[in-house]
């Protein structure tokens, strides 16, 4: 049998095979590494007023202490990004789920702000590297017709995640203090990071170009399509380039990308700094505003409820509207996250202000994330999803950071909230643009990553 006739395209594999458990199941470990990544992201806005209670900080240091620990995202995202496309998206998520998972465990031990704030940097370290890796895995073991769903249901985690710290401190934390935020948060990404290193699959795409890993390939080929006939000569091949580690980040921003990647860049630090902003000071205003620790917590759990429903239907959203749907979410959360802060208000009325502004804010960076997973080809595709988490999360740095100042400034709850308000509202008007250009790319508001190869047929083989 001639050898053209033994080649195999996993492209090919992948998008013509059918949904069943072994997708469900890499969905399912994939959500739940991104579930605990969630927590741990947001549990320091429940932390904080302990904090200011229990050692007398001010919103200032805080401030501090939530901007260096997404300084350690903002680093890890495209570092855990470089480290999946050289060694493995399965190795990246363990060892970061690792790092932060130990470090927060570690954290029991400080006894000052200043060694909270290092500390949370490496735990920043690890969460940087834990979604983009995750979906990067996702999106190569999945059909193109199901690959932008299943990504937003992947980053659907997150504010799952965010949920988990407010019913925590409500119900453990009068009777077991503070730190028992911090036993949750280092128990959870360890035993994360066990589950996906014996039941989560390599990157197939990845594994191709490894040919004293051939077996591998088979296996997981016969997975996802049983009735393919392989033998010992089979070759596999990639119909794009793959070898990341000889790409420059500078293909993020070639073949039409240019304006692309700096506004998908920019949109999503805009919807990060108003997620960021609202969720780390939330509960330490409402505290102040004289609520218990467990109302405060309780009342804060809306917003990430908003955003847990939200970025589920986004992945509906985006599915029939292409990226109208995110465009849609950020010109109506403007006026929401304004009304957030407008005293005097029911109870109700600002339960479901927070809950709305949740919503959209959340599914806006659930859209973004998909989209950054169908707009690179799957060399740069981890490289492309780490550089644009890392440089989006600039606004999930300034925004605690700001936070910190304006309420060290004793500004009213209108005041605080118009901040957020104007970041939307300029990312409403640049993602227009974005839009625009996403339109003028993939010929109509559906982004396809087929398009964006561009017919590059570089080819990885094993088994000659």
């Amino acid at each position: 049998m001639s050898e053209e006739k033994t080649a195999i395209d996993i492209g090919r594999v992948v998008d013509e095979q059918k949904i069943g458990v072994f997708n469900i199941s890499l969905l399912v470990f994939a959500a739940l590494a991104s579930v605990v990544d969630g927590y741990d992201i947001f549990v320091p806005g429940f932390i904080a007023p302990e904090l200011i209670k229990a050692w007398g900080v001010s919103p200032g240091d805080l401030g501090s202490m939530f901007g260096i620990g997404m300084i350690g995202i903002i680093i890890g995202a495209p570092l855990f990004g470089w480290f999946g496309d050289r060694y493995g998206r399965k190795r990246a998520i363990v060892l970061g789920s690792l790092l932060y998972g130990v470090v927060s465990l570690g954290s029991l031990a400080a006894t000052s702000i200043g060694q909270f704030t290092a500390l949370r940097f490496l735990i920043g370290l690890g969460l940087g590297g834990v979604i983009p890796n995750a979906l990067a895995l996702v999106s190569e073991f999945t059909p193109i017709r199901y690959r932008a769903s299943f990504m937003m249901l992947v980053v659907l985690g997150v504010p799952i995640g965010q949920l988990l710290p407010g019913f925590v401190t409500a119900a453990f934390v009068p009777q077991y203090g503070w730190k028992i935020l911090l036993v949750v948060g280092g128990i959870g990404p360890i035993l994360v990071a066990v589950l996906v290193q014996f039941v989560l699959p390599e990157s197939i795409k990845y594994l191709v170009l490894r040919t004293s890993r051939f077996a591998e390939v088979k296996r997981l080929v016969q997975a996802m399509q049983p009735a393919i006939p392989l033998m010992e000569n089979s070759r596999f091949i990639i119909p794009e380039p793959l070898i990341a580690a000889k790409i420059s980040p500078a293909k993020l921003f070639s073949d039409g990308l240019a304006l692309i990647t700096p506004l998908v860049w920019i949109c999503l630090s805009m919807a990060l700094l108003a997620v960021y902003f609202t969720a780390s000071w939330l509960p330490a205003v409402l505290q102040a505003a004289g609520l218990t620790t467990q109302q405060a917590a309780l009342r804060a759990v809306y917003f990430g409820a908003g955003g847990v429903f939200g970025a589920l239907c986004f992945t509906l959203f985006v599915h029939r509207l292409g990226v109208a749907a995110v465009a849609l979410g950020f010109i109506i959360s403007v006026p929401l996250v304004v009304c957030i802060g407008i005293s005097g208000l029911s109870t109700t009325l600002i339960s479901a202000l927070t809950a709305g502004a949740g919503f959209c804010i959340f599914g806006i960076i659930n859209g973004m994330e998909s989209i950054m997973g169908t707009l690179y080809p799957t060399a740069i595709r981890s490289k492309g999803i780490g550089w644009g988490l890392g440089v989006g999360r600039l606004g999930s740095t300034a925004g605690p950071v700001l936070g910190g100042y304006l309420v060290g400034m004793k500004f009213t709850n209108f005041q605080l909230f118009l901040a957020p308000a104007a970041f939307l509202l300029v990312g409403s008007a640049l993602f227009v643009v974005l839009a625009a250009l996403c339109v003028r790319r993939f010929h109509g508001m559906q982004l396809n990553d087929e398009v964006a190869i561009h017919g590059a047929t570089v080819m990885g083989t094993v088994g000659e």
